[in-house]
């Protein structure tokens, strides 16, 4: 009787720990602000856009510099692109049909996620067709990743 009382009690608990766990990690990764991060935000309004429109000219000639050189190379510093994450983006959406604004952290992790939606559309859609997409895990198709 002790035996199964006590299983019962160890997988209540284990159930509780997972159903409070996961909420809170789910909670912590949405409000979580590294201090670079908050470091940017302490800066005026003109500093960090400064920074940020630095940070899009050197992003521009990067690709200027990949199309048109045969070597390149890419310095930014930590307070350029955090500068250009602390501002909002701002765009019309055709979708809601108004101007929408939102920071530009929570935009490339929401474009990250749904990249991936896509590239697991196209996978299925190249599958039902019988075309095998070969091999997707990147460290066996990148050498020396």
């Amino acid at each position: 009787m002790l035996k199964m009382l006590t299983k019962r009690l160890i997988r209540t608990g284990s159930l509780l720990g997972v159903c409070v766990s996961i909420p809170s990690a789910i909670w912590f990764s949405l409000t979580y602000q590294p201090s670079y991060y908050r470091e940017m935000f302490s800066l005026p309004h003109e500093q960090r856009e400064i920074k940020a429109k630095h940070f899009v000219a050197q992003s521009l000639q990067l690709r200027n510099d990949i199309c048109n050189e045969p070597s390149w190379e890419a310095v930014f510093s930590d307070q350029e692109v955090n500068a250009w994450l602390a501002e909002d983006l701002t765009w019309y959406s055709g979708a809601a049909k108004k101007t929408m604004s939102r920071e530009k952290r929570g935009l490339m992790v929401h474009f990250f996620n749904h990249q991936t939606h896509h590239r697991g559309q196209a996978h299925a859609a190249l599958t039902m067709r019988g075309v095998d997409p070969g091999d997707t895990d990147l460290f066996l198709v990148v050498p020396g990743l």
